[in-house]
């Protein structure tokens, strides 16, 4: 049986969103939306006849209004403008803000029962506007932060120690900007805590330093020499959030999310890790912070409050 999820924006990160999805064979109709109706439909076309050449169960339509996405099991927003070379992801609020909020209005009309993945930038500002405009309880509403965060974590740590991706772990949580932060009792070299293997020499306090820092200017790495904005690896990291909520997997992602006093934080969504399954957000996992971490959250939320 297919389950209905729509793709609200069908940008660069919605249509490899369904094609992700149709690569992995995973029994979902998509209801793709865009302002764009003719570009809209070439693209939904295109993706048709690849989910052919596939022989994938993935199903995917073109509506023509917000209010054709009634009952959805989850929608996925990727609506509004996207970074160009020189922007922060703040700099797109005044713009990016009105979109969501016609989004959310609609979405809690047509679908209150939805689970809700945000993507728009800036991402934690305007998941929190998500939360407010569309009414929902926050365990159905979160934003794709630093799933992606610590995936380019990892991977670049991965590389500048020479091991197997596989054998790095490791959570960036905060805001989805320049105050994320790597939780160091989340890090895990080749099954070595991070601390053991500073202690042995393995690595340094360098060059945890030095990936946090290549991670925290990723998504303008790839935009200043691409002249894009990431769309492979974001929309990746949607479909894991997706399928975790599907499945009723239970597993543990972090998502920018609207704390109520989690993580001494209160009205302000901000990624940390938490527990996703057939319910939505079923429960905040609060790791273990350093003194010095605990700092650093504190910081990067008031970032969020400045903009």
């Amino acid at each position: 049986m297919h389950q209905k999820v729509s793709l609200i924006g069908f940008g660069s990160i919605g249509s490899a969103i369904a094609f992700e999805a149709a690569a992995l064979d995973l029994p979902i109709e998509f209801s793709a939306y865009d302002i764009r109706q003719d570009y809209l439909k070439g693209r939904v076309l295109d993706i048709e006849q690849s989910i052919v050449i596939k022989n994938s169960r993935t199903r995917i339509r073109a509506v023509k209004s917000l209010n054709e996405l009634e009952d959805c099991k989850a929608n996925i927003i990727t609506a509004g403008l996207p970074r160009k070379k020189d922007q922060t992801r703040d700099d797109l609020l005044a713009v990016n803000l009105p979109i969501i909020k016609e989004i959310a209005e609609s979405i809690g009309k047509y679908s209150p029962n939805s689970f809700n993945i945000i993507v728009t930038n800036p991402l934690d500002v305007i998941t929190k506007a998500f939360v407010q405009y569309s009414g929902l309880d926050r365990k159905r509403i979160v934003g794709m932060s630093c799933s992606l965060d610590s995936a380019r974590f990892r991977q670049l740590f991965a590389n500048k120690l020479g091991v197997s991706i596989n054998n790095v772990q490791g959570l960036v949580i905060g805001a989805h900007n320049n105050t994320m932060f790597a939780a160091s009792n989340t890090v895990v070299i080749d099954e070595i805590s991070l601390q053991k293997a500073i202690e042995s020499g393995k690595l340094t306090k360098k060059h945890l330093e030095e990936t946090l820092a290549q991670t925290k200017t990723m998504g303008g790495t790839i935009n200043s020499l691409s002249g894009l904005s990431a769309f492979s690896a974001p929309a990746s990291a949607c479909v894991e959030i997706l399928q975790t909520y599907l499945d009723d997997q239970k597993k543990i992602i972090p998502c920018s999310y609207y704390l109520n006093g989690e993580y001494g934080i209160k009205d302000l969504c901000i990624g940390v890790p938490v527990k996703i399954g057939g319910n939505g957000v079923e429960e905040v996992a609060e790791i273990e912070l350093t003194p010095e971490e605990k700092k650093l959250m504190q910081q990067s939320a008031a970032s969020i409050n400045m903009i």
